[in-house]
């Protein structure tokens, strides 16, 4: 089981995540409470080690290779495994409504490894980016899944994100959304959980939705600042959990 921590702000909070073999840490470059700076930032992935781009990566997957979605999915899923045998946590960047030239601008001055798109983007968009996405999907409890399925397309996110939204936010609710949707799923891909996760729900998460990965933020939080004992408590709880 893979876990993501969103919304790192500072180093400390970094190197506390990579101690607890977190997969992901989150950064927010978009409008939120939890945006960070360009200098800040540069300081969190430089703790981390060296950019993933540094390495000798395995080759990409082409988005004209594979027509069913089920096997892009599951091959995507591979290339992030081989990311995390390489360098763990990964740095991604969050971003809901900057430009495609700002997203590379910071790609290139932060040395983030993934970025994390919300809202409006598309296929051309994400294709245009300077590093592989991860593409985050807004559920509400009055969500019909089979609006979703032409998001749920091969070629251009290595992950999906089903996260809770509002009328007024993108993401970042802490509410969970409706998990009754997943039965409705006629597509068996893996994929990303967040939205209202914390350690007195995230065993029943798992055991409802079987995620490839859990994306955390307020839930690991006191006050609107990242608890260092909610993230080992988060962490260990999902091991324990997930074996």
């Amino acid at each position: 089981m893979k876990i993501k921590i969103c919304g790192i702000k500072d180093v400390a909070t970094a190197e506390f995540c990579k101690k607890s073999d977190v997969d992901f840490v989150g950064l927010v470059f978009t409008e939120s409470s939890r945006k960070i700076s360009i200098k800040s930032a540069v300081k969190i992935v430089n703790s981390l080690g060296p950019p993933l781009r540094n390495f000798n990566l395995i080759p990409e997957l082409s988005q004209n290779s594979f027509v069913d979605v089920e096997e892009w999915f599951l091959e995507s899923h591979k290339i992030l495994d081989s990311y995390l045998n390489i360098k763990k946590p990964l740095t991604v960047g969050v971003f809901a409504k900057e430009s495609i030239e700002e997203i590379n601008n910071i790609i290139k001055a932060t040395g983030i490894d993934l970025v994390q798109l919300s809202g409006e983007y598309d296929i051309e968009d994400a294709q245009a980016i300077d590093c592989q996405t991860l593409f985050s999907l807004g559920i509400n409890d009055y969500s019909d899944f089979g609006q979703y399925k032409k998001e749920i397309r091969s070629g251009y996110a290595l992950s999906l994100i089903f996260d809770s939204v509002s009328s007024d936010r993108l993401g970042g609710t802490g509410k969970v959304f409706n998990w009754n949707i997943f039965k409705d799923i006629d597509i068996q891909i893996p994929f990303i959980l967040a939205g209202g996760l914390n350690i007195d729900n995230v065993e029943l998460a798992i055991r409802d939705c079987a995620p490839w990965g859990l994306d955390v933020s307020s839930g690991v939080e006191i006050n609107g600042t990242k608890d260092l004992n909610l993230i080992g408590e988060f962490v260990d709880t999902v091991r324990r959990f997930n074996g």
